[in-house]
């Protein structure tokens, strides 16, 4: 039973007030944002290791989320920022279609992707980001705010540095931190319980 099947079934017994704070900034209305400003970014932030990409499956699968949002993607961005590739990536998600047969060239690439996102509310997650070149995420906002969307459109980001935050602009922040003792002991007990007795040899 792989660590990350096992992580993501226990994501909703701890990180609950995290989630709870970003489920909230998901699902708060723009009073004074206009349909050309860029989505707003909310970032998560720390060191490795500490389930950033956990939390964030668990906000982006929470029923509420799903469906407040008409447009939703999970792209895995890594290590190589290309923007082009991103919205792509983002493109071929919302679309439903795949890379092995997308022969199109990048013009037509943003149009049919302002097409898609046009008058829509979408919530688009950025797993895994290292970027923190402010030119890149200009360019990357940039594009997605063509689209002419409905009010509440919104970026995840999930990274281990808090740069990556000031480069994106984002309206909120959340570092998270190490678990405390006794979040540990019912996370552990609560995993504990879901591996088989065979694989810990009793």
């Amino acid at each position: 039973m792989a660590t990350t099947f096992l992580l993501d079934e226990a994501a909703p017994f701890f990180r609950k007030d995290e989630k709870e704070d970003i489920i909230a900034s998901l699902l708060s209305v723009d009073d004074a944002t206009l349909d050309t400003d860029p989505p707003k970014v909310i970032c998560i932030f720390g060191m490795g290791g500490l389930g950033k990409t956990t939390l964030a499956k668990s906000v982006y699968n929470h029923r509420e989320v799903q469906e407040c949002f008409d447009v939703k993607a999970w792209i895995s961005v890594r290590e190589e920022f290309d923007v082009f590739r991103i919205l792509k990536q983002i493109l071929e998600v919302t679309a439903g279609t795949s890379e092995h047969n997308s022969t199109r060239d990048h013009q037509n690439i943003l149009l049919e992707l302002k097409e898609k996102l046009e008058e829509k509310k979408y919530l688009i997650v950025l797993d895994d980001v290292w970027n923190d070149n402010k030119a890149d995420w200009d360019s990357l906002l940039g594009h997605l705010k063509t689209a002419r969307t409905s009010q509440g459109s919104r970026i995840i980001i999930t990274t281990r540095n808090e740069t990556v935050a000031f480069a994106a602009g984002a309206v909120r922040s959340l570092l998270l931190r190490f678990l405390r003792n006794e979040e540990c002991w019912s996370l552990f007990t609560h995993l504990a319980m879901m591996i088989p007795l065979n694989i810990i040899g009793t």
